[in-house]
């Protein structure tokens, strides 16, 4: 099986509500450590969650991070890719 990226498509995810939750600390570039202390949880654990988001979305860390940046200063259209996370 071909990942999302390889084949130039990403897939659509539907999140649970602790990862939509990382997933904005994540978009802001925020530190593994500076995540689990936001939402209460040990650094491993932030480590397992952003794992699950990151395949789920076919996204990678830098991507989720990029895609954000793109989707504020693109118009009302933003980043296709940005869909991943609704």
């Amino acid at each position: 099986m071909r990942s999302p990226r390889s084949c130039g498509t990403y897939r659509r995810a539907v999140l649970s509500p602790r990862l939509a939750e990382m997933r904005p600390f994540i978009a802001a570039g925020m530190s593994f450590k500076e995540i689990a202390g936001r939402m209460g949880l040990t650094l491993g654990s932030a480590k397992i969650y952003a794992s699950e988001l990151y395949r789920l979305t076919g996204m990678t860390r830098h991507e989720i991070i990029a895609a954000a940046r793109s989707e504020v200063s693109q118009s009302a259209e933003g980043d296709p890719r940005m869909g991943a996370f609704e």
